[in-house]
């Protein structure tokens, strides 16, 4: 492990300020700020959700027909994930606080 340009025995980070070790946030940094944390988490989840199910959806439908029209196939995935995907989302927002606060407490912090 290398510590270029700092002190041995000091982190990697130690010459860096207080400000700019704060603002360090991983591969995509902070893209937004921390009150939009709700909206983030119920894009993503209803996003990923109506995605994959809806992949298992049409391709159970299709079967093996997908294989021989993949762009039948592709247009109503496409046209299902435009539908479903605003009803997941607006489900998310108002189901994810519910499930957090039940979710707190069926679980023990020790």
């Amino acid at each position: 492990m290398s510590n270029a340009g700092s002190r041995p025995g000091t982190p990697a980070t130690a010459h860096r300020s207080k400000a700019a070790q704060s603002n360090d946030n991983g591969f995509f940094g902070a893209l937004l700020p921390a009150r939009f944390a709700n909206a983030l988490f119920a894009i993503l989840l209803s996003g990923i959700n109506t995605f994959v199910i809806t992949g298992i959806s049409i391709g159970w439908a299709f079967g093996l027909r997908a294989a021989t029209t993949p762009s039948v196939a592709m247009s109503a995935w496409f046209h299902a994930y435009l539908n479903a995907w605003p009803v997941a989302f607006c489900l998310v927002l108002l189901f994810a606080p519910l499930v957090r606060r039940l979710v707190a407490k069926l679980t023990s912090t020790t």
